[in-house]
């Protein structure tokens, strides 16, 4: 136990200590409670890590195709749940193969036998020596599984909504278009034509200075050889009279 005068010579001692001074050391005592990655906000990982990251939270996107800033952010959250069970799965995966790793040099320091029974019984030594933190991980991993299940079905209720009020739009009648009020002395066949060609002429200026056959047979007329044409016409072209 501390004496009094310990104590205070602690005390003392602590307040001269101003802490890291250079970002690298403000950056290492800021992951001084980092253990596994598992829970926190933080992600430290090599960029091999990061770049399998990336790519096995695009293979996410591009199976649920989310729209909007609210689908993406659940489909984030279970890409980030998911990849952190696959973590923890490698975690207790090298929990086994270390500590039968350290087994085998132990025994090999002693000169001890260390043979094909020694190294299928070492995931059970290793299990029974601390059974603790295999218990943790598994708490973990089904923390996640039920984040990533709620995520997912509130995707897939949002997701359903979006695609019903589509529906719901595409369902609505439009307007009927307005009809037009038929022109003076234009025959149905004239406006068929003309309608067939992408305009509509109104003869209202010549309807009183022409009889309906006249106002017919302009309607009707072939008007492709009064067509302008450039002076190097497109091959498609070059047959027209």
């Amino acid at each position: 136990m501390a004496t009094a005068k310990r104590t205070e010579a602690n005390r003392r001692n602590a307040q001269k200590s101003t802490g890291p001074r250079t970002e690298e050391g403000k950056r290492t005592s800021s992951l001084n409670a980092y253990k596994h990655g598992l829970t926190g906000q933080r992600v430290i990982m090599t960029a091999e890590e990061a770049e399998a990251r990336d790519r096995f939270t695009n293979s996410i996107f591009e199976d649920l195709k989310p729209v909007g800033a609210m689908e993406e952010t659940l489909v984030q959250s279970i890409a980030d749940s998911h990849w952190r069970i696959h973590r923890a799965v490698a975690i207790e995966d090298n929990i086994f193969a270390a500590e039968a790793w350290n087994e085998e040099n132990r025994a090999a320091e002693k000169e001890s036998d260390y043979d094909g029974v020694d190294r299928a019984l070492a995931p059970m030594r290793t299990f029974t020596n601390d059974p603790k933190r295999f218990h943790l991980l598994t708490t973990y991993e089904m923390r996640l599984h039920r984040k990533a299940q709620s995520d997912l079905k509130q995707l897939r209720e949002l997701q359903a909504e979006r695609r019903a009020a589509q529906e719901r739009a595409d369902e609505t009648p439009r307007p009927a278009p307005e009809k037009r009020a038929p022109v003076a002395g234009q025959t149905p066949e004239s406006e068929r034509l003309n309608r067939a060609n992408g305009f509509v002429c109104s003869p209202a200026p010549l309807s009183g200075k022409l009889s309906e056959k006249e106002i017919e047979k302009f309607f009707s007329a072939d008007l492709r050889p009064y067509v302008s044409r450039p002076s190097a016409p497109p091959d498609h072209l070059a047959g027209l009279p």
